[in-house]
């Protein structure tokens, strides 16, 4: 987003005598060739997210014959590649030490250390350079300390925030958000309780369409306008002012909460319905796991045998679409584990696949997918609608955990059930006959299961070249119903590692693999746990703390009980103890006051539950084209720009952290 991203160009046949420009939305910069094939140009400074057009001049701007897709992502996905550190020892406001790494920047020797300003008033600014820290310092170093940056005549702070990473929910027509933090035993920390807490926040960290204006920049208007006052008020300020903010930017509490329904596709594939039936369904194609809202959202699954047994079948892709967002198509892959492909609203079938070696989290149309360790956590596609998803995949075999908010109530259909409380109608046909819940699983594979395949019309899912709907899909296909003793597994293991569990039994027969039927059981368990923790869910409201005073509070669960307590030199009016009962209410009692007399009287700093995020001055440090940047209030950018070296081709080497774009001639589009 801040730009300075090296963007390597193939496609086209350059030659010493190209002019090259590229033009990425409108924004033109000069580029330069690296070999024959290769052209690079460094992108500009963006305030929005997402996919752009990307053209390409090979004659100095005068026509722009190649066109690709180019991806903006905000500046709280980016991979770290330059840090700001201050030690404890040493905690002058203008000393600091920035390192980066020396492998994120492309045929650089030496760098220019530069403070760079961003501000949001009337219009959006991001200007400088506001002072030149060092010049031609060698970038292979890794490292520049700082001193004495603070000239008195220039006003402004510099330092490094953590990165705060919301789980809220989907921005609003006003741009808010709301974060979320948990504790070790599941509860949302309370702001009131500890530093930890999360909060309301005026503007959503990801931004708000159109992007580009004030209040509406992704992250930066969020940093602005919500990180900020919590540094100031919560980490240099007192209690009172932590206090306040507190009461101001509340935690969201789970009081009244409606907890989601939850589904899960797993296995060989056994399919746990919203309203809590399991049962297996081996069929060999694309099928509806969940259509619901008429249709508003869908949620479609491939099967396909598991490799090295014809006996049954595993889910091998999904595809998700809510409403008029981007589609969001998930498949395994043997040496990725997962792969993630997006279709922008409105392109047709152009898929592109995620890289999420750029960045862990990737934000589209209504949709945004993160993946950050995707072996052990895999794929997680949330919705702006409340919708989310958790891919995961294990020995060739995808796992699919749903949750679906309360507005999917009785409007869901599809072979993840009728959710409306009641299993017994759980298998409802696409013609609406409601089958026995008792039915076999050979039964239901006919009766039920294969009737909600999809035809190649209905179909949101991303193809590979030569490969269609037909290609996917076996009507023909009959699985094992009822598995026999496999003669290649040690019976004993079986009883011993599956017990009674029939599902685990049916996998490690039809697989023969021990660790995929752990795996099976692994997802079920889970599932039924979140299950039986939503069915039990109570929780009390938070309780306003005394003026001079807090509320301490262990859990706003049922049984939780709170006390209060005074600042230094004031006491309590009365001392009482509240208990968080199972109907969701605090038990009866007054909150007490604190009295004493509050002038001129020293106040220590209450101690807080949990532990507290340690941050230094408030700033945000980037890399520019070999520019590092610290970003103060204006928001300081510290930038390194790079002067580059001459290398001679045939050393040359293409950095994986570098974007590589593929141009073709238009009309078609590639990737970048």
């Amino acid at each position: 987003m801040f730009g300075g991203t090296q963007v390597l160009i193939n496609g086209p046949c350059f030659n010493s005598t190209n002019l090259i420009i590229c033009d990425f939305d409108g924004f033109e910069t000069s580029g330069r060739l690296l070999e024959d094939e290769v052209a690079l140009c460094v992108s500009p400074t963006f305030y929005k997210v997402g996919q752009i057009t990307l053209r390409v001049s090979l004659d100095d701007g005068l026509t722009f014959d190649f066109t690709g897709l180019f991806t903006i992502i905000s500046v709280e996905d980016v991979p770290d590649g330059v840090f700001s550190s201050v030690t404890e020892s040493n905690q002058k406001e203008s000393d600091f030490e920035i390192t980066w790494n020396t492998d994120a920047l492309e045929s650089v020797d030496e760098v220019d250390v530069v403070v760079y300003g961003y501000r949001e008033d009337d219009y959006v600014e991001f200007s400088g350079p506001l002072v030149i820290v060092a010049q031609g310092v060698d970038y292979r170093v890794g490292y520049h300390s700082v001193s004495g940056l603070l000239d008195p005549q220039i006003h402004f702070d510099v330092g490094v925030i953590g990165v705060i990473e919301s789980n809220g929910q989907g921005e609003n027509s006003l741009g808010g958000g709301q974060e979320c933090c948990y504790g070790d035993d599941g509860m949302i920390i309370n702001i009131v309780d500890s530093l930890g807490g999360g909060f309301n926040h005026r503007y959503h960290h990801g931004g708000v369409t159109p992007y580009g204006a004030p209040k509406k920049v992704p992250y930066m208007s969020h940093y602005f306008v919500d990180i900020l006052p919590w540094t100031y008020c919560c980490t240099y300020g007192g209690p009172d002012e932590c206090t306040n903010f507190a009461r101001r930017r509340p935690s969201q509490t789970c009081n009244n909460y409606v907890p989601p329904a939850l589904a899960l596709g797993s296995g060989d594939p056994h399919i746990s319905t919203l309203d809590s039936t399991t049962y297996t369904f081996n069929g060999h194609g694309e099928f509806t796991l969940l259509n619901a809202l008429n249709d508003i959202f869908i949620l479609q699954a491939r099967a396909a045998p598991l490799v090295g047994t014809s006996d049954a079948t595993v889910f091998v892709a999904m595809a998700v679409r809510f409403g008029d967002s981007d589609v969001i198509h998930v498949q395994t892959n043997e040496r990725r584990v997962l792969d993630v492909y997006v279709r922008l609203a409105g392109d047709g079938q152009n898929f592109t696949r995620i890289e999420f070696d750029q960045a862990s989290r990737w934000s589209y149309s209504g949709v945004s997918v993160t993946g950050r360790n995707i072996t052990s956590d895999g794929i997680i596609v949330s919705f702006d609608g409340g919708v989310g998803l958790n891919i995961k995949a294990f020995e060739g075999a995808m796992s699919i955990f749903l949750v679906a908010p309360d507005s999917f109530r009785g409007l869901t259909q599809g072979l993840m059930g009728t959710w409306n409380g009641n299993a017994s109608d759980d298998f409802l046909t696409p013609q609406g006959s409601i089958l026995s819940p008792d039915l076999t699983t050979e039964q239901l594979h006919y009766q039920f299961g294969l009737l909600w395949e999809i035809g190649a019309a209905k179909s949101v899912f991303y193809y590979e070249p030569g490969k269609d709907h037909e290609f996917h899909t076996n009507r023909h296909y009959i699985p094992v119903f009822e598995p026999v003793a496999n003669p290649s597994v040690d019976q004993s293991l079986v009883v011993e590692v599956c017990g009674t569990n029939p599902f685990c039994i049916f996998d490690y027969q039809t697989t023969g693999s021990q660790s995929f039927a752990q795996n099976t059981v692994k997802s079920l368990v889970q599932y039924q746990q979140a299950v039986d923790n939503r069915a039990s869910f109570v929780s009390c409201p938070s309780l306003p703390a005394p003026a001079k005073g807090r509320a301490i509070v262990a859990t706003y669960k049922a049984g939780g009980v709170a006390r209060f307590v005074c600042d230094a030199s004031f006491e309590l009016s009365h001392v009482v103890n509240l208990t968080c009962q199972s109907n969701g209410t605090w038990s009866h009692g007054d909150i007490p006051t604190c009295m004493g007399d509050a002038s001129g009287q020293t106040k220590t700093t209450p101690s807080r539950t949990g532990t507290p995020l340690v941050l230094s001055r408030p700033a945000i440090i980037g890399i520019y084209g070999g520019t590092v940047i610290p970003i103060g209030v204006i928001v300081l950018v510290v930038i390194l720009i790079c002067r580059p070296k001459k290398r001679p081709p045939s050393s040359r080497k293409v950095n994986p952290s570098t974007d590589q774009a593929e141009v073709q001639e238009n009309p078609k589009n590639g990737h970048a």
